[in-house]
């Protein structure tokens, strides 16, 4: 299940109201990690007799909010991290 959150992610459409914001939202999505969160939707969705597919939505919606969670982590306020997952933070990359 997540090699398909991946992919879905991927080829995420991000709408153009994003502007700038479309930049950094795709380098925190490419930073890697588990996929835990959007993996644990879509398996309870398919416990519960639903496809995988039909869940990818919300489990991208999941995953775009603990994303954030982690680049607002991140900021100099906060945790002052210039690296996530060996490379430079968003706030510090953009």
């Amino acid at each position: 299940m997540t090699a398909l959150v991946e992919g879905y992610l991927e080829e995420l459409a991000l709408t153009p109201e994003l502007g700038e914001l479309a930049g950094p939202i795709r380098y925190a999505l490419a930073g890697g990690g588990k996929r835990i969160r959007p993996v644990l939707c879509l398996a309870t969705g398919e416990a519960l007799g639903r496809e995988p597919e039909e869940l990818l939505p919300a489990g991208a919606a999941i995953e775009l909010v603990h994303n954030f969670s982690l680049v607002h982590d991140d900021l100099p306020p906060l945790d002052d991290d210039e690296l996530r997952r060996g490379r430079p933070s968003t706030w510090a990359q953009f």
